[in-house]
């Protein structure tokens, strides 16, 4: 049995890992665009919340982006949770002209442990 004043486990988890596959002949430019992004102090983006435009800066929640050196993956770690709930679509719409397809979540986790 779970003790119901037990936190929730949503509390603890704070990263997950997506693999998002691409068209092979988007690498390079796909590679330019995660290093620059990567690269950005601060990375403005406007989305919707309850209803009305609101920009954050995600840089500090993109906490990952890699190619898979042998197929057309691109690895994405984001935060997630409390602080800060950066989805694989936004990513997306931050590096344009390349298509992404087929996303998927591998895995979920607290990049600190639980004391």
């Amino acid at each position: 049995s779970v003790d119901d004043r037990a936190p929730a486990l949503t509390e603890f988890i704070n990263q997950a890992e997506y693999e998002v596959q691409f068209n092979e002949a988007d690498r390079t430019r796909l590679a330019e665009s995660i290093a620059r992004l990567m690269g950005e102090k601060s990375v403005p983006l406007t989305r919707l919340k309850k209803g009305q435009p609101r920009t954050d800066d995600v840089r500090p929640s993109i906490l990952a982006l890699s190619l898979e050196p042998n197929r057309p993956v691109l690895s994405m770690r984001l935060r997630i949770g409390q602080m800060g709930n950066l989805k694989p679509m936004d990513v997306a719409t931050l590096l344009p002209d390349i298509s992404l397809t087929h996303f998927k979540r591998t895995a979920v986790s607290r990049s600190t442990p639980v004391l």
